[in-house]
């Protein structure tokens, strides 16, 4: 079945009278036979089952109230039931299109089948995005990875790209590339990170590397800088913990 606007009637239409722009489609050509018959044979169908359905509605109303005169009138319209019926199957043969099960599905449980067809665009659209995305993302890493490479290396030559876009990007879709088309190209040029050192207060000493001796004791040459017996005023040593003295 085609989804082109035109055999696509929207419940909710456009208010300017014209499809959206993502739905828009370029000019037409010159049309398909085959279209042009299959075109005739759905109008067709749609009358003989427009004309199916008031016969089954007669027929229920002439069953329910038999008036005078009006004995055969059932039978009448059980032959031009069958009638169609057959018409229908003879049609089905030359049809080429076919319709989705869900939409009978909805039409069964008394559902609009707009519904899917909405569902179906909006996947569509949505795996569209998620692709272009993916698009302009290799795209962007690509253009970063080529720059930092010449300048990083200038001289060993870069390969040429074998794969170049054919198409440009509908304006509705440039917003998504416009902060990847505008990065700089000198990404390289930024200046180095420099290395964070610890400040510590000047009182406290700095630990000695692996390897290294330890200092003999607290630096006595900084004023303010007194050792533990000099502080109490105490000049014997401190008794060791076994109770003798050295």
């Amino acid at each position: 079945m085609s989804l082109a606007p035109p055999d696509l009637p929207s419940p909710a239409p456009t208010p300017d009278g014209h499809p959206p722009p993502l739905l828009m489609t370029p000019a037409a050509g010159p049309v398909d036979p085959s279209d042009a018959a299959q075109s005739r044979l759905r109008g067709e169908i749609e009358t003989q089952l427009l004309r199916l359905s008031q016969d089954l509605y007669e027929m229920e109303v002439c069953a329910g109230e038999v008036g005078k005169d009006m004995e055969g009138a059932v039978p009448q319209y059980l032959e031009k039931i069958n009638a169609g019926f057959a018409s229908l199957s003879a049609l089905a043969g030359r049809m080429t299109e076919s319709v989705p099960k869900q939409v009978l599905e909805s039409i069964d449980a008394y559902r609009n089948p707009h519904v899917y067809t909405k569902s179906t665009l909006t996947r569509a659209a949505g795996e569209n995005q998620y692709a272009l995305g993916r698009m302009l993302g290799l795209e962007s890493f690509r253009r970063k990875l080529h720059t930092a490479l010449s300048n990083d290396f200038p001289q060993i030559p870069l390969p040429e790209r074998r794969h170049q876009p054919s198409h440009t990007l509908a304006p509705t879709q440039n917003w998504l590339g416009a902060q990847a088309a505008d990065e700089p190209a000198s990404a390289s040029t930024a200046a180095p990170e420099q290395d964070i050192k610890p400040v510590l207060p000047a009182d406290v000493p700095m630990a000695a590397p692996h390897g290294a001796p330890a200092p003999d004791g607290p630096d006595s040459s900084r004023p303010g800088h007194q050792t533990s017996l000099e502080s109490t005023g105490n000049t014997e040593p401190a008794p060791q913990a076994n109770g003798l003295t050295s």
